[in-house]
């Protein structure tokens, strides 16, 4: 492994390996971990090896192309033997934010999601080298991403943690040239009073504010509450623009419908202003009105934070189909609906702080669309993908 400045050379490890569990299934595990020599630091110095984290596949096309020429060889012998080949890194693959990523970095910039999403030529090098299906974690999402080209396709599934919302496992069962995927979720676990201990014993000593996370009677309503916790504490800290964060803190969803409804752009730092004339405009509520037929829609809207929308947002993003259970079925069509204002605006067209929302919606509507990823059936001859029905919490 070289530095970049080709100065600095290192001897690393690489622990991937092939193993047939049981008759007919190949899993192929691969070491997509990539610590690259930094340029000027001696070897042996605290930093002389770059963090692997942000690395992930776009470092292996780089520095690590002797994997892929072992795996179109272990794929050639799969398809030979006839062998269902299962292939696992740490690293996702494929974006598994449902092809977000461009709306992100137009909405926040780089984030800590965003450095981590694979290169699109990741997945052409997968399929090159005959891999079809790939579980990943790292992110700790629960998702699934499909890319094609012509006949060929690759697969990611990303696997969820047992210690993060929305704390599930999968079981993968292979036959006939199907692939089955159950998603057993484990937050109706009673929580362990040993968890809650610590946590207030942190809380007695900083006085952090944890909202419900402490009156959780079970494991999953924690980490539930404990994601909406990091929206505020961590998210909105480190990745969010200023402005934006104002706007969130200080916005209810109703006061973002106005703004989806007024036909000019408004400047971000203009927008608390300009729904506040909007609310004082009989014309803009009645509009709003006679858009969603039932004036009790616009009071349901007024009773949810933006805050409150994003702690939602993050927990789809996080969970895909399994935050459907924990989100209620009424706020989940208050989202919708005003989703579906953006997606029609005018004014987003323009600039302003239509446009960023505009973004922020449209990101939510692929998350709560996207592909299977609970309950689901994959054709491995085509790479189509079929839903079962799903277990409710």
């Amino acid at each position: 492994m070289r530095s970049p400045d080709g100065r600095v050379v290192r001897h690393l490890v690489d622990a991937s390996y092939l193993i047939e569990p049981f008759p007919g299934v190949w899993l192929l595990m691969i070491d997509a971990n990539v610590f690259e020599p930094v340029s000027g630091i001696p070897v042996g110095t605290s930093g002389d090896l770059a963090d692997s984290t942000g690395a992930g596949w776009n470092a292996m096309l780089r520095h690590k192309s002797f994997m892929f020429d072992w795996m179109r060889n272990v794929a050639d012998r799969a398809s030979r033997f006839g062998k269902c080949l299962l292939a696992f890194s740490h690293y996702p693959a494929a974006d598994p934010l449902d092809d977000t990523l461009e709306d992100e970095l137009d909405l926040l910039g780089p984030t800590s999601f965003s450095d981590r999403i694979p290169v699109s030529a990741v997945a052409e090098a997968l399929m090159d080298a005959g891999i079809t299906i790939h579980f990943s974690g790292h992110l700790h999402v629960n998702d699934t991403a499909r890319v094609r080209r012509g006949g060929a396709y690759l697969i990611n599934v990303g696997m969820p943690s047992l210690v993060a919302f929305p704390c599930a496992y999968k079981i993968i069962t292979s036959e006939d040239g199907h692939l089955h995927v159950e998603t057993i979720g484990i937050g109706n676990m009673p929580l362990d009073p040993a968890i809650l201990t610590l946590y207030q014993t942190e809380v007695s000593r900083t006085g952090l504010k944890t909202g419900n996370m402490l009156n959780a009677s079970d494991y999953g309503t924690f980490l539930y509450e404990h994601l909406g916790h990091l929206v505020g504490r961590r998210f909105l800290k480190r990745e969010w623009p200023r402005d934006l964060v104002s706007l969130i803190q200080a916005l209810s969803l109703l006061d973002v419908a106005y703004l989806a409804g007024e036909p000019q752009a408004v400047a971000t730092r203009g927008a608390i202003s300009a729904v506040e004339r909007l609310r004082a405009t009989p014309q803009a509520r009645t509009r709003l009105q006679e858009r969603f037929q039932d004036g009790a829609s616009l009071g349901a809207m007024e009773s949810v934070s933006m805050l409150s929308f994003l702690a939602d947002w993050y927990r789809l993003r996080m969970a895909s189909e399994l935050a459907l259970d924990w989100i209620d079925e009424e706020r989940l069509a208050l989202y919708a609906a005003v989703s579906e204002l953006y997606q029609q605006s005018s004014s987003k067209q323009e600039g302003g702080v239509q446009a960023r929302l505009a973004l922020l919606f449209r990101m939510y509507g692929k998350f709560v669309s996207g592909l299977p990823s609970r309950n689901f059936s994959v054709d491995l001859s085509t790479g189509s993908i079929v839903s079962a029905q799903p277990e409710r919490r």
